[in-house]
């Protein structure tokens, strides 16, 4: 029986020694399009390194919202066709537009053995990100600080000028580096779950710029 941490456990800094599956979940609603590169893209990664190479028992959880029309009908279809070559499928769909919050919120629930990456429909991912984000979470898992790894670029940086180099502010590789990743976000598993013990009834389902539908 798989039973999530309380929120008075303690970090399990051996959690990513004991994986044994890897999530791949993909948030999607009506951009058939974006949805297609971003598929593409996922089944032409290297999955099959040879050095460090886990060998994680590959899930693909594509999570399509409800309520997007003749293009979320589209959505579906792709999602339903889609062959992923490198492990199971599973195509979770909702009956309502939760909007991208709620999506978040819901996107993963506790899996004993188990790391994720949380992937939105409009993004396309590099041949090797599998390989880079196993060898992060393989260095430095066990490590307390280590709230998740984050696949956006380095050029990204809190104060929000997107093209500061932070290569060449520091002496040292940029690996590191503390901020918010919304883009290939892969949290830690206890992060993740204590976050939305405390707060995940807070998370609005529409935040104001955003064209979703508001419950």
């Amino acid at each position: 029986m798989e039973t999530a941490p309380t929120l008075n456990s303690t970090f399990p800094s051996d959690l990513v020694l004991f994986v044994t599956t890897f999530r791949i979940i993909v948030l999607t609603w009506n951009r058939p399009k974006s949805l297609q590169r971003l598929l593409y893209s996922i089944e032409n990664s290297d999955y099959n390194f040879t050095r460090n190479n886990p060998n994680w028992q590959l899930v693909l959880e594509i999570r399509v919202d409800g309520g997007g029309g003749e293009d979320g009908e589209k959505v579906k279809e792709m999602a339903k066709d889609f062959r992923f070559s490198y492990g199971t499928k599973i195509v979770v769909e909702d009956d309502v537009n939760r909007g991208i919050m709620q999506v978040w919120r819901r996107a993963w629930t506790w899996r004993d053995k188990e790391l994720f990456i949380i992937i939105e429909d409009d993004v396309e991912m590099s041949p090797h990100w599998y390989r880079a984000l196993v060898n992060m979470w393989r260095k430095y898992g066990t490590q307390e600080e280590v709230a998740g790894v984050g696949l956006q670029r380095q050029t990204f940086v809190t104060d929000g000028r997107h093209n500061e180099d932070i290569g060449a502010r520091v002496k040292d590789k940029v690996f590191m580096y503390q901020l918010p990743a919304s883009i290939g976000c892969s949290p830690h598993p206890w992060y993740w779950n204590d976050m939305i013990q405390k707060h995940g009834d807070s998370f609005g389902s529409c935040p104001p710029g955003m064209g979703c539908v508001k419950e």
